[in-house]
């Protein structure tokens, strides 16, 4: 029965990966047109402004609306966000394919090997995973849609938060080294030891890092989204002036307004700010996850030690057959 449930849980997880996949394409798509449009819109404003000397009213009033209408979609495209919106969907549908492709090795190890020791606890974890992924990357844009300008930027979080360790309980399982000498099902003082140094690089090397760079994208990105719908805007303001000097501020705030535009969604702005979160939230889960493995004092009852030092290695990027804590560097992901 237990395997048949795993086997439900897996199918749900590969028809959700669906799901988000065809949303990611679905907002990328979201992105160009929005892009597109408003590079037209603004552009045909600017062509309008240019024959005002010749036709004072008409021009004149079509220009304004049409910068108006610039300055409006761009309110709401940048609340929104389309290019954030695709990587939070790609980032989705990979961890949801992740979940299944795990389930299914999972179910093809040995009995001995098996994470967790018990296959109620592996389909419990599961279960409770799909619902996390469910929370941090959900599938509606109203309600629920993620934060685009957070005030604190953290790590992305896509696992149960039960397999969290708090900080301070995680902090004193790293600094107590364990009493056993011998390996046990794959694990010795060596290893323990080896992988307390990780996370401590993971947290304040990997970790602090993508945060910081995040802080940086996203402090560009909210001033590219306020300066492109005010520089439209007074751009629409200036062109109901019959002067001269203002028709020229008003084409220059016009120009300035689509560049602004364009660096922020055409450069993806938003994309890239999402990316790092994820590459945070990836070294952060990295660190839980040793946290949580050390936390099970009894090794019988935890991951095999040979099984979990690979995956972590992999996931580091770094040689299986090497340590993975290496004193001459200041981070231990070399992935990204």
């Amino acid at each position: 029965m237990i395997v048949a449930k795993l086997r439900l849980v897996a199918a749900a997880a590969a028809d959700l990966a669906e799901m988000h996949a065809v949303l990611a394409d679905q907002r990328d798509g979201w992105n160009k047109l929005f892009h597109s449009s408003l590079t037209n819109i603004t552009l045909a404003a600017l062509i309008l402004q240019a024959l005002i000397p010749n036709n004072n009213g008409d021009s004149s009033i079509a220009s304004t609306l049409l910068y108006g209408a610039s300055a409006a979609l761009m309110c709401g495209v940048n609340k929104i966000q389309p290019s954030q919106l695709a990587e939070e969907q790609r980032m989705a549908a990979r961890l949801f394919r992740q979940l299944n492709t795990d389930i299914h090795t999972n179910l093809a190890l040995p009995t001995h090997l098996r994470q967790e020791h018990s296959a109620h606890s592996f389909l419990s974890r599961a279960y409770e995973a799909v619902l996390a992924l469910d929370k941090a990357y959900p599938l509606p844009l109203f309600p629920g849609m993620l934060d685009k300008f957070p005030k604190t930027v953290e790590p992305a979080v896509w696992w149960p938060q039960q397999q969290v360790v708090e900080e301070d309980t995680a902090a004193q399982l790293l600094s107590q080294p364990q009493s056993h000498s011998d390996i046990i099902n794959g694990w010795s003082t060596e290893l323990e030891k080896e992988l307390r140094g990780v996370s401590e690089t993971l947290r304040s090397g990997d970790i602090e890092e993508f945060v910081g760079l995040s802080k940086k994208v996203l402090q560009v990105n909210t001033i590219l989204a306020i300066a492109a719908p005010l520089l439209t805007g007074t751009a629409g303001a200036l062109t109901m002036m019959q002067n001269t000097s203002f028709l020229s501020m008003s084409m220059v705030a016009g120009v300035a307004g689509v560049l602004a535009s364009t660096l922020s969604h055409g450069g993806q702005i938003g994309m890239v700010f999402e990316m790092y979160r994820n590459c945070a939230g990836f070294y952060h889960f990295l660190d839980s996850s040793i946290s949580r493995t050390l936390k099970q004092s009894n090794p019988e009852m935890r991951e095999n030690g040979e099984l979990f030092h690979w995956k972590l290695a992999l996931h580091l990027g770094r040689d299986p057959h090497s340590p993975l804590s290496d004193s001459s560097s200041k981070f231990a992901g070399k992935l990204f």
